[in-house]
Formats: C-alpha cells, sequence, structure tokens
C-alpha cells in the first residue's frame, strides 16, 4: 500500500523504478527491549517506518532519449527521429543508493528518412500514380508508397498543393 501511495504522488509525468522501493524500519523500537520481559505481560512495537522510492521526470528521459536517436543518425542528414520511444521505455538493472543510480534502458525509437513534406506535394502536382510512386520509393529507407486519388476516376494529382495531402508511416508504429 506504501509503495502505491509513493506512485501516486509522482504523478503521470515521472517514471518510477519500481525496483528502487525500500522501507527503512530503524525507526522502530520494541518496548520493553528484546529478551527483556514486560512487566504487565504486554509489549509494544512503536515507531515509524520510512518509505522511499525512484522516479525519473519524464522531461529527462524524454533530452536522454533525444540526444541517444540524434547520435544515430549523425552525419546522415537523410535521416530523421520520428519517435524517441519514451512511451515505451523500460528500467532494468536498477542499482545504486542515496542520489546515484544505475540503470540499463531500453526502449523502441523510430528512425526513418527524412522527406521534405512540402517538396513532395510540389513534385506530385499534377503527376500520375505511377510517376509520384517511383519518386518517392527511390528516396532509401522507403519501403513502400501508396498513392490514393480521390474520386475514383481522377488519374493525376491536383495541381494546387493545398488539396495533396501527404500521410507518413513508419514501420511498427
Amino acid at each position: 500500500a506504501a509503495k502505491s501511495d509513493l506512485k501516486k504522488q509522482f504523478g503521470d509525468n515521472y517514471i518510477v523504478l519500481d525496483s528502487t522501493f525500500k522501507s527503512d524500519t530503524a525507526g522502530v523500537k520494541p518496548t520493553p527491549a528484546v529478551d527483556a520481559e514486560a512487566t504487565d505481560g504486554k509489549g509494544v512495537l512503536a515507531g515509524s517506518v520510512a518509505f522511499s522510492l525512484v522516479a525519473i521526470p519524464k522531461s529527462e528521459a524524454g533530452k536522454f532519449l533525444d540526444a541517444y536517436f540524434a547520435q544515430q543518425i549523425d552525419g546522415k542528414p537523410d535521416q530523421k527521429v520520428y519517435n524517441n520511444g519514451l512511451s515505451a521505455v523500460s528500467f532494468t538493472n536498477v542499482s545504486g543508493e542515496s542520489d546515484t543510480y544505475a540503470a540499463t534502458i531500453s526502449t523502441n525509437g523510430k528512425i526513418g528518412p527524412k522527406i521534405d513534406e512540402t517538396a513532395l506535394k510540389e513534385y506530385a502536382k499534377g503527376k500520375n500514380l505511377g510517376d509520384i510512386q517511383s519518386h518517392v520509393q527511390s528516396v532509401r529507407g522507403v519501403d513502400s508508397v501508396d498513392v490514393k486519388f480521390s474520386p475514383f476516376w481522377v488519374s493525376t494529382a491536383p495541381s494546387d498543393s493545398k488539396k495533396i495531402l501527404v500521410e507518413f508511416k513508419v514501420n511498427g508504429a
């Protein structure tokens, strides 16, 4: 119950490291002392128990993950980080005490091709399905391209880029 109460105090803006939960019973003392006899036949155990739990602000974990994934695409101007994995982050092998902890962090971030949506819309104006597909498919990292025209009898993209919608989907996202 104490662990649950502590977790609630952190709120949704923190990642709680469950394995850091500790209880300190040093403040609990028996009366009479251990191996002593109670004069009235009743013993008392009184004092306070201190509970602790460590959590990391999601904003700090996000900064760490942003920096990590930025390092992964450093020198690759044609790549972009689509998701830093903060929503699925987990911590294992947590160890440490006081203010210093070490842990193994695991997550799945999403890195993919960097595509200029405005330039793509400009290219697609007035083009047919095959031209658009082959242009986008030529970008390193693009697995597939789906072009939809509406209504069904239309065979070329509109000549107004405001009427063109580009949607990106990263595998696994």
